[in-house]
């Protein structure tokens, strides 16, 4: 990582009130370079789960950069903090290129993205966007994005049976398996499973289950 990009950002008229939460002491170091280039900026780091997703924390903070790994490591409780947390203040999720397809799991959940690998560099720019209700998406994930909603908005269409079967691929479940627990017979089910394929536009049963799992809806 080249520290000396730092030393090119845009110095911001913005005030903001910055909290970070970075596994990385690389990172964490090219951030407070980059606070301490612009007056208008102030920055608290946190640090451990009980504090980070303390709600009183974030009062007083415009964003809230977050490493991956950092949620990666929240259950469910910490995900029900961090939507309070968002009703004041603006999430950044922070990655590595490589680690993109993680990503995709958590792109309801921030406001903003940054690469620390591609454009750490371009803190301030990307801060003051996400302030202004803007959000730069990495354009490999919009595709994926694009698709995710389609699909959202297409389940509601589905039949009963459909959104069972699409749950129970969720679930790993085999056809015989969901035969079983359904009560119907095997070519019902294989039937259901085509329909829902083509319905949501998935290539196989994985990308189904798969989606199905991302988005809560296996059983």
């Amino acid at each position: 990582m080249n520290v000396d990009l730092v030393t090119e950002s845009r110095v911001s008229d913005t005030s903001c009130r910055l909290g970070v939460a970075a596994g990385d002491p690389a990172t964490l170091r090219m951030i407070r370079q980059t606070v301490s280039l612009n007056r208008g900026f102030s920055m608290i780091e946190l640090d451990g789960l009980a504090s980070i997703l303390d709600p009183a924390r974030y009062k007083d903070l415009d964003v809230v950069l977050f490493s991956l790994n950092v949620f990666l490591s929240f259950g469910r409780r910490q995900i029900a903090a961090l939507e309070e947390i968002r009703k004041t203040t603006k999430v950044i999720l922070m990655f590595r290129e490589e680690e993109l397809i993680e990503v995709l799991s958590f792109v309801d959940r921030c406001d903003g993205f940054l690469f620390t690998d591609r454009n750490l560099d371009r803190l301030v720019d990307i801060v003051d966007l996400t302030m202004h209700g803007y959000c730069l998406i990495p354009a490999r994930l919009l595709p994926e994005l694009v698709w995710k909603h389609i699909r959202l908005d297409l389940v509601s269409h589905l039949s009963s049976n459909e959104r069972q079967v699409l749950s129970l691929l969720g679930s790993g479940m085999t056809n015989r398996s969901m035969s079983d627990q359904l009560g119907i017979p095997d070519s019902t089910v294989k039937n259901l499973v085509r329909s829902v394929l083509k319905k949501l536009h998935f290539r196989n049963r994985t990308e189904a289950g798969v989606f199905a799992m991302r988005q809560g809806l296996s059983a």
